[in-house]
C-alpha cells in the first residue's frame, strides 16, 4: 500500500514538473440564456413576473419581425383550451390574426400565426415552412393582463400561462386557401 501512495505521488510530481510549473487557462463560455427582452416595443427590459392573486403575469417582450410572405400564407391556427390537471380538452377555437376568443373569465387575443417561430433578437419566422409552428398571444384574465407570449405546438408547456386552471394547446396552423 506504501509503494501505491509512493507511486501515486511521485506521478503527481512529475506530472507538475513536466508542465513547467505553468497553469493551464481553459476557457469557458457563458451558456446562459440571455434575458428575455419587447413583444412590440423592442425595449431591452426583462421578462415580468410580478405576483398576481398567487398566479405570475407573464409578458416576454421582444420586437416581432415576421415576414409578409409569412403573414400571407398562414392565417388560421386551431387552439384548445386544455384543464391542466386532467389534460382534457374543455374548447376548442379556430382563431386568424387578430382574433380575439373568450373562455371562462379568459380572453385570448392572437396577435401572430408564425410557421417557424424563432425567437433571437425578437421573434420571427424562420422560414415560410411548419417547422416549429408557434402563435404569439396576449391572454386576460378577468381584464387583467397575465401573458403575452409564444405558444409553440411542438413545445406547448416550454412558454405558457402561469395559472392553476388551463394551458393553450397550439393543434395546427393552417394555410390560407387560394
Amino acid at each position: 500500500m506504501k509503494k501505491l501512495i509512493a507511486s501515486v505521488i511521485l506521478i503527481s510530481v512529475v506530472i507538475s514538473c513536466g508542465r513547467g510549473g505553468k497553469e493551464e487557462k481553459v476557457q469557458t463560455t457563458n451558456l446562459a440564456p440571455k434575458p428575455l427582452t419587447s413583444l412590440e416595443g423592442g425595449s431591452q427590459s426583462k421578462v415580468h413576473h410580478p405576483q398576481m392573486t398567487g398566479e405570475r403575469v407573464i409578458k416576454i417582450e421582444k420586437p416581432v419581425k415576421v415576414p409578409k410572405e409569412v403573414e400571407k400564407t398562414w392565417k388560421t391556427a386551431i387552439i384548445d383550451i386544455v384543464d391542466r390537471s386532467s389534460k382534457k380538452v374543455l374548447k376548442e377555437f379556430t382563431v386568424h390574426k387578430g382574433s380575439k376568443v373568450k373562455f371562462k373569465n379568459y380572453e385570448i387575443s392572437v396577435l401572430y400565426i408564425v410557421p417557424h417561430l424563432v425567437i433571437d433578437q425578437g421573434f420571427t419566422s424562420a422560414s415560410n415552412e411548419p417547422l416549429n409552428p408557434g402563435i404569439l398571444v396576449e391572454v386576460k384574465k378577468e381584464g387583467k393582463l397575465i401573458y403575452k407570449g409564444p405558444i409553440y405546438q411542438k413545445f406547448p408547456e416550454m412558454y405558457n400561462l402561469a395559472v392553476k386552471d388551463i394551458m393553450i394547446i397550439l393543434k395546427e396552423i393552417k394555410k390560407s386557401k387560394g
